[in-house]
Formats: C-alpha cells, sequence, structure tokens
C-alpha cells in the first residue's frame, strides 16, 4: 500500500512507527550513514536494544518505497 499522507500512515500502521520512518529519514538527509544512523538510535535510546533495532531497520526499509508525503 502506498502512504499518501501520514493520516494514511497513522490508520494502517500507528503513531510510533510514524515517528520513527520521520526521524531516520531526516537523519538520511542530514547525511548520514546506516551505521551511523543505527549507531544514533541505539545512544538515544530510540531502539532500546539491538534485537529492536534490527526490526526497526527492517520496518524502516521495507516502508520507505511506500511514502509518499516526502
Amino acid at each position: 500500500m502506498r502512504f499518501k499522507t501520514r493520516d494514511d500512515f497513522i490508520k494502517e500502521i500507528g503513531i510510533r512507527k510514524l515517528g520513527l520512518v520521520d526521524y531516520i529519514y531526516s537523519l538520511e538527509q542530514l547525511g548520514k550513514s546506516e551505521r551511523e544512523i543505527q549507531g544514533i538510535l541505539l545512544e538515544r535510546e530510540v531502539s532500546k536494544s539491538p534485537r529492536s533495532l534490527d526490526m526497526d531497520w527492517k520496518f524502516y526499509k521495507k516502508v520507505k518505497p511506500n511514502v509518499g508525503w516526502k
């Protein structure tokens, strides 16, 4: 499913994941590499453990092509 607006994303996926997607996208726009972003997510406790980081990262990579509001 393609998400044209943030509202569509929230209805389908949820608000926490919206924040995660927006946050990672903003770090990408700052020119951060994948490793730097993953380090930031762990350091700032956005992802609480390496396992949750892996799940969050895979989720982001999965939905990124379907996000249309960027």
